[in-house]
């Protein structure tokens, strides 16, 4: 509460030297400011005085831009001051001590500790694409929340807390994406910590590093049918193959005429094995991409494989070979 007296006497703004009428941008000098219900002014009031004139020569959209008026609810909300910085310029006290009555305050001297918060996602090769999200939340007066989504890769970004007040963090993978490690303060974290990270009292710096990794894939397999020189490939012949991931047990049939490729989309990271069934009188190769660890072409009904973040591009090739050796030995048992 305080007292004026004078003759360019208005209300937030005051005596404003120029003013040219036109539609308010988010970079005008007076945008975005705002005043309490309980002054008693009008909408207009809370403007002032502007180039020697008084506020009824203003617009409605200049009112309602520059000075908005607010209940005591309203100007104790973080959400209710537009574009104002909230990370690192301005503060609510929501705790019981209960900083400038519960109004808007500056970060300043000690009042405040800050909480390094770094993303990295696992990039490979020049494919880069973030994985996931952390969302600072704060729970606001009106028992909303106010958020700040924090992904850039390899970046610290500081999270201003007012002494004592409390702070939290949602750890989001996206769709395709996987939480590899949370670290607070150093220590891996597991479980629901791996989720969602809280500081119910923050009286003290702290740092949270996420490391994101892709979660989902997509495998492309490729059938080849030949045969020895000499024997030929039935036209009904096909490829029959199981695909499974190990840990849980999902499986894939995949059947391929000579030349076909098939797709399998979103597929999840980990260590899987191909089992081929060959027909009768054909041997089966198995060839993996460029990050496999078996060898190449080797003469093999199951290959097992793993998945990690690095392979941007997984490619499997099955050849199924008519033989002589092989066409000897099944001719041989069938008589």
């Amino acid at each position: 509460t305080f007292n004026v007296t004078g003759t360019n006497i208005g209300g937030i703004i005051g005596n404003v030297t120029t003013y040219t009428p036109v539609e308010v941008t988010e970079t005008d000098t007076f945008a975005y400011n705002y005043y309490s219900q309980a002054m008693g002014l009008n909408v207009k009031q809370g403007v002032g005085v502007a180039n020697g004139t008084n506020y009824l020569s203003f617009n409605d959209l200049y009112y309602l831009d520059r000075a908005e008026m607010k209940n005591s609810l309203e100007l104790k909300t973080e959400s209710t001051y537009k574009t104002w910085n909230f990370d690192t310029i301005w503060a609510i006290d929501y705790e019981s001590t209960n900083l400038n009555s519960g109004y808007p305050l500056f970060f300043y001297n000690n009042n405040y500790q800050i909480v390094n918060v770094t993303v990295n996602h696992e990039y490979y090769e020049d494919v880069k694409v973030e994985y996931g999200e952390v969302i600072r939340r704060n729970f606001n007066n009106d028992g909303t929340q106010s958020t700040r989504i924090i992904k850039t890769h390899a970046t610290t970004e500081q999270v201003y807390v007012l002494n004592g007040n409390y702070s939290g963090f949602d750890i989001s993978p996206y769709r395709y994406g996987l939480i590899d490690t949370v670290l607070v303060d150093g220590i891996v974290q597991s479980g629901p910590a791996q989720t969602y990270v809280e500081f119910a009292k923050t009286t003290s710096e702290h740092s949270i590093v996420v490391n994101f990794s892709r979660q989902l894939y997509e495998i492309t397999i490729n059938g080849v049918i030949t045969a020895d020189e000499g024997l030929t490939v039935d036209d009904n012949v096909v490829i029959t193959a199981v695909l499974r991931n190990i840990t849980t047990g999902t499986p894939y049939v995949i059947t391929l005429k000579n030349g076909e490729s098939k797709t399998l989309f979103d597929i999840e990271r980990g260590e899987y094995v191909l089992v081929v069934n060959p027909p009768m009188f054909y041997d089966a190769y198995s060839r993996l991409g460029q990050y496999s660890t078996p060898a190449d072409n080797v003469l093999r009904k199951s290959t097992v494989f793993e998945l990690l973040p690095q392979t941007i591009d997984s490619s499997i090739t099955v050849t199924i070979n008519k033989s002589y050796e092989r066409w000897l030995n099944d001719s041989s048992n069938n008589f």
